[in-house]
């Protein structure tokens, strides 16, 4: 079919406008990819309330640059993750300074009760372990929600025949509508149970980090 000259400079121009949030032919795993792979830096306030109680703290800047610093439990501990030499300096202590230990990313020390390691903390993990499931099952848009005061699509995704990644059979995501990357996320493993549980609040993508927070 041959399209009218006015047909086809609006089928142009439709071509250059963003994805909206609803669309069915979009994915928002994928815009969420894209949104995380274009970003430099972020910070955030994790608050976790499934598979563990914790308060965080958290700074990101690429190429993997992680910072933590625990505000409950341990208040005054901080980790600092240096993907150049892939190791993890860590102040267990906040009144006690002196005290920093080198570790590598997978020490038993520092993994979280669920064997995560520091160096696949951040947001890209999160959306990569999400398209795995989608991979191997499917993916649905539940509709928008709110999120602490933010508005966000919430999204399921989940795997056939039991398949875990990282632990996860089902996922919960919540993408902040004006960012495209999550707010909160749930993760159930394959027998239906809640395992995972995180509020990511104050999320600042493209924050001004000084470099000197990864260099304790």
């Amino acid at each position: 079919m041959r399209l009218t000259p006015v047909a086809a400079m609006l089928a142009l121009i439709l071509s250059f406008l963003p994805a909206l949030p609803g669309r069915s032919e979009e994915n928002p795993l994928l815009r969420a990819h894209a949104a995380f792979e274009s970003l430099d830096t972020y910070t955030a306030i994790l608050n976790s309330y499934a598979g563990g109680n914790e308060n965080i703290r958290y700074f990101f800047k690429k190429p993997g640059f992680i910072r933590m610093e625990f505000i409950r439990p341990h208040k005054g501990a901080w980790l600092v993750y240096n993907p150049v030499t892939d190791k993890v300096r860590l102040r267990p202590f906040g009144l006690i300074k002196p005290l920093i230990i080198t570790l590598s990313p997978g020490n038993r020390l520092i993994r979280s009760p669920r064997g995560h390691t520091v160096d696949r903390s951040h947001l890209g993990a999160l959306i990569e372990n999400a398209l795995a499931l989608e991979a191997r099952g499917s993916m649905k848009a539940l509709g928008l929600e709110e999120v602490h005061g933010r508005e966000a699509i919430k999204v399921e995704v989940s795997a056939r025949d039991g398949f875990e990644s990282d632990g996860v059979n089902r996922h919960l995501l919540w993408l902040d509508t004006m960012h495209f990357l999550p707010i909160r996320a749930e993760g159930y493993d394959a027998k239906g149970t809640l395992v995972e549980g995180v509020f990511i609040d104050d999320l600042t993508p493209g924050a001004l980090i000084n470099n000197s927070l990864f260099m304790p």
